[in-house]
């Protein structure tokens, strides 16, 4: 291992430079999914491009919730990670796992959301500046439709296979489906989301190309969203020549419905732990 730490103002980076493919390359992308969000289509999609990638740098911070107990063996782990994938064109691309983020608020007056997120974003983009990344591109769904006092009138109401593209560079334009159609409602957008996309327009420093929110419908019915999914695997596919790797997402499958029935309060980390263990705890 070629341990190299390097730190920003409130976060700390481990990076494995023997990991990288090419230390000095400059350009390319960052792919941000939350492995926790409902219907899993994001982590899916996101576990996929991955593949077999080993982390290329672990990511802490003093900010980040983090509960006070563990378990042994296979502690879950407190960091987020990023993996280097390149694509069928040969453009490297950055993908942040995100393993846990600042809970959403219940009120307006316990909303601390921006004050423990923003300064991690912001120290992610920073470190990233030195490989030159310009672009980014951040995979979520439509959240809040699955809440009992969501508007329908009001705001968006998408179908599980849809998938909306908000350009936060334009971000005065309305979100628009894949074959161009402008969403007529509004589409609430929750953080850390719409807070990377805040954070990478402002304090990237490479002359950006594109800042895309990636939101999916969702299927309120089922526990996986696999219409959600397919739709980020086509669109990672057919726009960014991004290849999922199958053999991944039948693991992925097992696990998840695993979780499903599972009575005890073991987490998503830890079950993933247990099923590819030994020398592959490394790659979750």
């Amino acid at each position: 291992m070629n341990r190299v730490i390097s730190q920003q103002k409130d976060t700390d980076f481990v990076w494995d430079y023997s990991r990288l493919q090419d230390r000095y390359h400059t350009g390319g992308s960052l792919i941000v999914f939350h492995q926790g969000e409902r219907g899993f289509a994001t982590f899916l999609a996101g576990m996929g491009i991955i593949g077999h990638a080993k982390p290329v740098c672990r990511i802490f911070s003093k900010l980040f919730l983090v509960d006070a107990y563990n378990t042994a063996p296979d502690p879950t782990f407190p960091e987020w990670r990023l993996f280097e994938i390149y694509d069928n064109l040969g453009t490297r691309h950055f993908v942040l796992r995100i393993t846990h983020s600042y809970p959403l608020p219940e009120s307006k007056d316990s909303d601390n959301s921006w004050l423990y997120t923003y300064p991690t974003i912001r120290d992610i983009v920073m470190e990233l500046n030195n490989f030159g990344i310009d672009s980014m591109t951040y995979m979520t769904s439509n959240l809040l439709q699955t809440s009992p006092s969501y508007d329908t009138k009001q705001f968006a109401v998408m179908q599980s296979d849809e998938l909306a593209i908000f350009d936060y560079m334009q971000h005065e334009e309305a979100p628009i489906s894949l074959d161009g159609t402008k969403y007529d409602n509004d589409i609430i957008l929750s953080t850390p989301s719409w807070s990377f996309g805040c954070v990478f327009k402002n304090f990237c420093t490479t002359p950006i190309k594109y800042v895309k929110l990636l939101i999916s419908g969702t299927d309120t019915q089922s526990f996986i969203d696999w219409n959600s999914f397919e739709s980020y695997k086509a669109y990672l596919y057919n726009y960014q020549s991004i290849v999922t790797h199958d053999d991944i997402i039948i693991k992925l499958k097992e696990i998840l419905s695993d979780l499903e029935i599972l009575t005890s309060g073991k987490s998503l980390d830890r079950i993933m732990a247990d099923e590819f263990g030994g020398e592959t705890h490394d790659y979750i």
